[in-house]
C-alpha cells in the first residue's frame, strides 16, 4: 500500500539581495530552493489544493507579512519556475510607506528603508493575475493574544473583508501574526479565523 506524504510547506517572509537579517533569505538561495523542488519533481499547489491532492510530492510556499521584495524578486523567479505561492497580508500596510516596528531598528544595518517596504495593491493585483493566492494576517499584525477579544475580532474580520472587497473573491485564508503558538485562544477568536 502507498502512502501519501504531507505536503511539504515552505514559510518565507522577505526574499532580497539587499536585507540580511533573520526574516530574509538571500534570492540566489532562493532560487536553488526552487530548482531543488523542480528537480525533485514536486507539485507547488495552493495550501487549499495541498490536502486535497492525492500527488506524493506536493509541496507549498507561502510568505508572511507581503514585503515588497515578494513582488521585486520572489515573483520573477516563481514565474520563472512555473511554480505559485500564498502570500499573508496585513492589510495596513498595503500601498503606504510605513515598515513593521520590528524593522525600524534594521534600516541603516540591513538595509534601506525602502528594503523593508510592503507591497502595494498595483503589485498585489499583477500577482493575482498571474495565480499568487493571498491570505489575510490581520490589518495591523497585532498579537491577538494581547488584545481583547473585541479587537482581535476587527482585526481578523476588517483584514478579510478589505481583501475580498479590493481582490473580488473570497479569501478563506487566514496566519496568525508573530508565529506564537495560540492553543490558548478562545473559542469565540478561533471561530472568525
Amino acid at each position: 500500500m502507498i502512502f501519501k506524504q504531507h505536503p511539504l510547506i515552505l514559510a518565507y517572509h522577505s526574499v532580497s539581495r539587499h536585507r540580511n537579517d533573520n526574516l530574509s533569505v538571500n534570492e540566489f538561495e532562493f532560487e536553488k530552493q526552487l530548482i531543488w523542488l523542480k528537480n525533485k519533481k514536486y507539485n507547488i499547489v495552493s495550501i487549499d489544493e495541498a490536502y486535497k491532492s492525492k500527488k506524493n510530492k506536493v509541496a507549498v510556499i507561502t510568505f508572511d507579512d507581503g514585503y515588497m521584495d515578494n513582488y521585486q524578486f520572489a515573483f520573477p523567479l516563481l514565474k520563472k519556475y512555473g511554480f505559485i505561492a500564498t502570500i499573508f497580508l496585513t492589510t495596513n500596510l498595503i500601498n503606504t510607506e510605513k515598515i513593521y516596528h520590528w524593522d525600524k531598528s534594521k534600516v541603516g544595518v540591513y538595509g534601506k528603508e525602502e528594503t523593508f517596504r510592503i507591497l502595494n495593491w498595483s503589485q498585489i493585483f499583477e500577482m493575482k493575475q498571474y495565480g499568487i493566492t493571498f491570505g489575510s494576517h490581520t490589518k495591523s499584525h497585532q498579537i491577538l493574544t494581547d488584545i481583547s477579544l473585541s479587537e482581535s475580532k476587527k482585526e481578523i474580520l476588517m483584514s478579510r473583508q478589505i481583501l475580498e472587497e479590493k481582490l473580488h473573491s473570497d479569501i478563506n485564508l487566514f496566519c496568525y501574526p508573530e508565529a506564537v503558538s495560540y492553543t490558548h485562544l478562545t473559542l469565540p477568536t478561533k471561530m472568525m479565523v
